[in-house]
């Protein structure tokens, strides 16, 4: 079976900056969720609105890059493979596949650490919720029993 053809160095090099950018993107998404945890923490409404924006506007871009990303991977390997960075690594050699393999690696850590940090922040923020309801029927059945 013949080897396949080198892939083109202009799209490894776009993809090593759109995953470095997205390094970046994911380090400035952990900070702001732990931003958005001591936010609800803290209940403050006007601290999370805001936190909540710039959030979006990043897994957006995050988002953008990651189509970009599994577009480019579709036009490398063809419609006969899937679209993901797993086969088109294993479609090259061990050695010009090491670096890009390696930075794969860190994102998906950061994908995962940011994935934790939502659950938590999600789970504080329903919590919170949850209590407020049981305070606020609780006391609605006190003020109106001697009715």
């Amino acid at each position: 079976m013949a080897e396949p053809p080198p892939l083109p160095r202009s799209a490894l090099l776009q993809l090593l900056g759109d995953m470095q950018d997205d390094l970046a993107d994911y380090s400035v998404l952990a900070v702001l969720q732990e931003r958005q945890h001591d936010g609800a923490l803290r209940q403050d409404a006007a601290l999370l609105e805001a936190l909540a924006h710039r959030i979006v506007v990043l897994v957006d871009r995050l988002e953008a890059r990651r189509s970009a990303r599994e577009a480019l991977i579709g036009q490398l390997l063809g419609e006969d493979e899937p679209a993901c960075m797993d086969a088109l690594l294993a479609r090259m050699p061990a050695t010009g596949s090491a670096p890009l393999q390696a930075l794969w690696g860190r994102v998906g850590h950061a994908v995962s650490d940011c994935r934790s940090r939502n659950a938590r922040n999600l789970q504080l923020m329903t919590d919170q919720q949850d209590l407020m309801r049981r305070v606020l029927v609780a006391e609605a059945q006190a003020v109106y029993a001697g009715v």
